[in-house]
């Protein structure tokens, strides 16, 4: 009896170190993208701003992205409020049929937001993210950006604010790494 029960527990014990070793099922990669270029002549109103749409040249960009991205294993596309930055996510979430969801822009809710879609997408690949010339550096540093790899990744600093400047970059975040070393730029 106490051979059964002693053979009984290293059984549950080998099986508890086998379903430890295996890794939880978690979302691998976050692009990142900042909106493509807006349209000229747009008034230069507050209220008005996040009604700007694309310019042709932005359009271009923004089926150029979904090119590029269509075979990604994206499985959402997230974009701010915004018309522009819903123009630009909106091509790729049509080609490949995923969902779009508009998120909250607020600075505060960075982390709050990046643990979300990490929630929403245990199982999936990839999904993209849009957003804008000041909102890309904060996701990038809550994913491991420090001022040491700012550089390679287009971050500038003006005054107290981080920038990325230009709308031609796109960034991946690999997940399963950290820091600097998660982060690249095409």
């Amino acid at each position: 009896m106490r051979l059964q029960r002693a053979a009984g527990g290293g059984l549950c014990l080998l099986l508890a170190i086998v379903l430890c070793a295996v890794p939880a099922a978690a979302l691998d990669t976050l692009f990142l993208v900042r909106h493509a270029e807006k349209s000229e002549g747009w008034p230069q109103d507050s209220v008005l701003d996040a009604f700007w749409p694309l310019s042709p040249a932005g359009q271009v960009r923004a089926e150029f992205l979904a090119s590029r991205l269509e075979n990604a294993g994206i499985a959402a596309v997230y974009t701010t409020r915004t018309t522009r930055t819903l123009m630009t996510g909106l091509p790729l979430a049509n080609r490949i049929r995923v969902p779009i969801s508009a998120n909250d822009d607020s600075k505060d809710n960075m982390e709050a937001f990046l643990s979300a879609v990490r929630g929403k997408h245990p199982n999936d690949k990839a999904v993209l993210i849009v957003g804008h010339s000041n909102t890309i550096p904060l996701l990038l540093v809550r994913l491991g950006a420090g001022p040491d790899c700012f550089g390679r990744l287009g971050i500038v600093k003006k005054g107290d604010t981080l920038l990325i400047e230009g709308h031609d970059g796109l960034w991946r975040a690999d997940l399963k790494k950290e820091g600097c070393e998660a982060l690249s730029r095409e």
